[in-house]
């Protein structure tokens, strides 16, 4: 009896997060569009080919801009590039 309440909160909590953008794409957007457009993700001749490039990459310019982001963090990034453009 109590349980219907609970489900429906459930519901429009998770609907909620769905609709907030990723915090990778957050992270992403604070500190490397100041270097990137995301044209350079779809570009032909791509520098990343796999995911642990693409994880390589991401710590190289975490490292390179400054950005203090932990392991958790970084793999936030690199989940929402690898889904955003990359799909490896």
């Amino acid at each position: 009896m109590h349980a219907v309440p609970i489900v429906l909160a459930l519901a429009a909590a998770s609907r909620a997060a769905a609709e907030e953008p990723p915090y990778g794409k957050l992270l992403h957007d604070t500190e490397c569009l100041t270097c990137h457009t995301p044209a350079q993700y779809t570009r032909a001749k791509r520098l990343v080919n796999s995911l642990d490039e693409l994880r390589k990459r991401v710590a190289y310019c975490r490292d390179d801009v400054g950005a203090e982001w932990d392991a958790a963090e970084t793999e936030d990034v690199v989940r929402y590039l690898n889904t955003r453009y990359y799909r490896f």
